[in-house]
Formats: C-alpha cells, structure tokens, sequence
C-alpha cells in the first residue's frame, strides 16, 4: 500500500511565533490589537498600516489566523476549571471541602 499522501493545510507556510514577532516590531505589545488593526485595514482596502509598513498577504493571513484562535485558550480555561458549590444557609464548608449542614453537626458534637 503507498503511503498516505499529506493534506495541505492553508496554514502550512506559517511559522510559530512570526506574527507576534511582527506585533512587537510595529510597536505593539497587545498581538491581538496589531492583528484587529490589519484585518480592519485591509477590510477597508488599504495597502499601507498607520506606521507606513506594507499589509502583505502573508500578514493578513497572519492576523485572521491570531483574530479566529487568538482568545482561545483563555476561554477553555474558564471553562474547565472547577466552581466551588455555594454552601446554603444552614450549612458550613469542611476544611476538606465537603459541605455539612448544621444539624449533622450538632450531631457529630455530641458524641
């Protein structure tokens, strides 16, 4: 059987860590500022960002890339961690973590 023949991925010609390489020598700290402002331009048909640098293809490509999977991993991140249950009234949190209600306490003490 021959070998599996590779997809081609649109974003084989990008190189980890290029646009945010870019961000910082146009001046910006913030990726995503630098890549909201290429894609704004280039929507509006400009050639030319405010700093007087090309927009290049490869630059566009760059920042819809940073624009579409930028946020990504801080959204994941909130939604994996967990969330403390909010203990009701009546109740109290163990310095295990579980929650006991009063009575069970009560309980407990008087043994």
């Amino acid at each position: 059987m021959p070998p599996k023949k590779k997809e081609d991925s649109p974003f084989d010609d990008l190189k980890e860590g290029a646009f945010t390489k870019t961000a910082k020598n146009h001046g910006f700290d913030d990726v995503m500022k630098f890549a909201k402002l290429v894609m704004r331009e280039n929507e509006k048909g400009k050639k030319v960002l405010p700093s007087g640098r090309r927009i290049t293809p490869l630059m566009v490509k760059r920042a819809n890339f940073a624009v579409n999977f930028g946020g990504k991993k801080k959204t994941e991140k909130k939604k994996t961690e967990k969330k403390e249950k909010k203990v009701p009234k009546g109740s109290h949190r163990m310095p295990d973590g579980s929650i006991m209600k009063d009575f069970d306490m009560k309980k407990k003490s008087s043994y």
